[in-house]
């Protein structure tokens, strides 16, 4: 009885924590849709937010009308983000992802790109979703499970310009800065070791003949993933989202030679509502959106 009890109790509390979560993230949105801030929430906002991140166990809230997103207990930058702020539906997605065709997510975190991936691929489909940080990948893995979405596989794997073995910081704090490339003073950092592999040896093992569609975040690691990438963009001439950010000259440099010169050219810097149209001028001198923050550019390939 007593444990009965505790239960009920318990499944209360979450439904009444999931409750805090809708009207937390409902908040956000009238706020994003200019409704004046006093007439939502006050000073209570921020008192909300903090008690349902305290609060949360782990578990699935909704990504959008129909499917969930795994989200573990813990205090991750990354975690927290999506509880408080559903992640956006994008665009680019069912654009460049057809029914039946494939799709490709380098460094998938939750699977936030990777969940949209699935469902416009559908059934017929297939997604492979890489994340070489085992706890990450457990939580993609659950969201597909909840969904549905058996199309997706994912890959424990770290993607690079050469196969084989290496060591792999990753970020207690902020799972999204965890990477080859990055280094923040002050976050908790432990190596782990992965095993490497270009992309071009992926897709030639599993004979993928066909893709439609590339995500690339690796935090500061991209003109390595490019590297090993080189065939399949020259021959299979996926449509390329790639995260980019402040990052060397010398990477930069190469991320526009490779790109160029496999016929990519840059359509425009990714957006919550829309698009900005992007040049490689800017990129290049790290001038305009490319000199602030990291931000997600389309790049599509000429096929004449």
């Amino acid at each position: 009885m007593q444990e009965d009890a505790e239960q009920a109790l318990s499944l209360e509390g979450s439904k009444r924590l999931l409750r805090h979560v809708y009207r937390v993230r409902e908040n956000r949105r009238h706020i994003l849709d200019r409704v004046p801030f006093i007439l939502r929430w006050g000073k209570w906002r921020k008192k909300t937010e903090r008690q349902v991140l305290a609060d949360w166990a782990g578990g699935y809230v909704l990504f959008n009308e129909r499917d969930y997103l795994y989200l573990p207990a813990g205090m991750d930058t990354m975690s927290t983000h999506y509880l408080i702020r559903p992640a956006e539906a994008e665009a680019t997605v069912q654009n460049f992802c057809p029914p039946g065709g494939t799709a490709i997510d380098i460094g998938a975190n939750y699977g936030e790109w990777a969940v949209q991936m699935a469902r416009a691929v559908g059934p017929a489909g297939k997604v492979y979703a890489f994340e070489p940080v085992q706890a990450l990948a457990g939580c993609v893995q659950k969201t597909m499970d909840v969904n549905g979405l058996k199309q997706t596989e994912i890959v424990a794997l770290a993607t690079s310009n050469k196969d084989g073995q290496a060591s792999f910081p990753v970020n207690l704090d902020h799972s999204g800065r965890s990477g080859f490339g990055q280094s923040h003073a002050g976050d908790a950092i432990i190596e782990i070791s992965v095993k490497t592999v270009k992309l071009d040896s992926f897709v030639r093992e599993r004979q993928i003949n066909r893709l439609d569609f590339l995500k690339i975040d690796v935090e500061g690691h991209e003109s390595e993933v490019l590297e090993g990438a080189q065939n399949i963009l020259r021959d299979l001439k996926p449509a390329l989202v790639l995260e980019v950010g402040i990052s060397p000259d010398q990477d930069r440099e190469k991320i526009h030679g490779l790109l160029t010169g496999l016929n990519y050219r840059m359509i425009g810097i990714i957006l919550p509502h829309g698009m900005v149209e992007g040049d490689w001028k800017s990129y290049r001198a790290q001038t305009g959106p490319f000199g602030t923050d990291f931000i997600n550019v389309l790049f599509v390939a000429d096929t004449m």
